[in-house]
């Protein structure tokens, strides 16, 4: 997707995922989340992924990592996280071109 082989935008284009982008946190979070409500009865029924559904989690995801940032803005937690986010898909990437 982002960083899936030297094709992907996260290596074409460095200077749009370095850090990886607040936004693309949040919708991995939206959609790990869409995951668990898909088996939140204990099995698993199919449950679409669409704006309609999850804007409203997409935008509590990033209102929670606003907050989160201004909560640890001293030790700088979230830029470090998503440093350490673009660097390791980085990282995978490169080391299964080998």
């Amino acid at each position: 997707m982002w960083f899936r082989d030297k094709k992907d935008e996260g290596v074409l284009y460095p200077e749009f995922y370095q850090p990886f982008p607040e936004v693309g946190l949040a919708l991995l979070l939206t959609a790990i989340e869409s995951g668990i409500d898909e088996w939140s009865t204990g099995a698993q029924s199919n449950k679409m992924f669409t704006m309609d559904e999850y804007q409203g989690v997409l935008d509590e995801h990033l209102n929670n990592l606003a907050d989160f940032d201004e909560h640890t803005k001293a030790q700088g937690l979230l830029p470090k996280l998503l440093s350490h986010l673009h660097d390791n898909g980085r990282y995978v990437t490169f080391q299964s071109w080998g």
